[in-house]
């Protein structure tokens, strides 16, 4: 009886072995030459929704990556190690600091993530170079270009959400939160 079994199990993935086989042959080989990385327009609002997503499960640390801080003019900050220089928010803090502090920096994130299909993206236009400085470590300085589009967001109509705004730097593409 085990041998019966057996064989029946060996046919079985020696079946499955053989129509996983004869699929892959069927398929067209991949032309390496048609192939594209994404566009801007595209990584800019990939970088949009990996935010809000990242905002829904209140991780700060990732947030901060994943964006630029405007400081004015054509400065903005970054915080690459997510360390923002604040003791409340860097040394563990608790879920009602992190709760605070993004229901204050990022009104809105849940109602834009759940409309998020609904949205309308019109064309990215550059807006010029900008200065990017790390938010510890002030020496370090590098060339970045801001890019902007707007958007309709369904149900929203503060002013405030009706641009995006993303700063490219060293190959990172980083969203300039709604206000900041």
């Amino acid at each position: 009886m085990k041998s019966k079994a057996m064989v029946m199990v060996a046919s079985v993935v020696a079946l499955a072995v053989l129509c996983g086989g004869a699929a892959s042959e069927e398929r067209p080989p991949r032309d390496a030459g048609k192939l594209k990385p994404l566009d801007k327009r595209t990584r800019c609002i990939l970088t949009f929704k990996e935010v809000l997503i990242t905002l829904k499960y209140s991780d700060l640390k990732a947030v901060l990556t994943k964006i630029a801080d405007g400081g004015g003019g054509d400065k903005y900050r970054v915080t690459p190690d997510g360390k923002t220089g604040d003791e409340d928010l860097d040394d563990n803090p608790s879920k009602e600091v992190i709760g605070k502090f993004i229901s204050h920096n990022f009104p809105k994130h849940e109602a834009v993530l759940q409309q998020f299909g609904r949205i309308q993206f019109s064309d990215l236009s550059a807006e010029g170079l900008v200065v990017v400085t790390e938010k510890i470590n002030k020496d370090k300085k590098h060339e970045g270009r801001l890019y902007r589009m707007n958007i309709s967001i369904p149900g929203v109509e503060d002013e405030r959400f009706h641009s995006l705004r993303f700063v490219e730097c060293q190959g990172a593409m980083l969203w300039v939160p709604f206000g900041w």
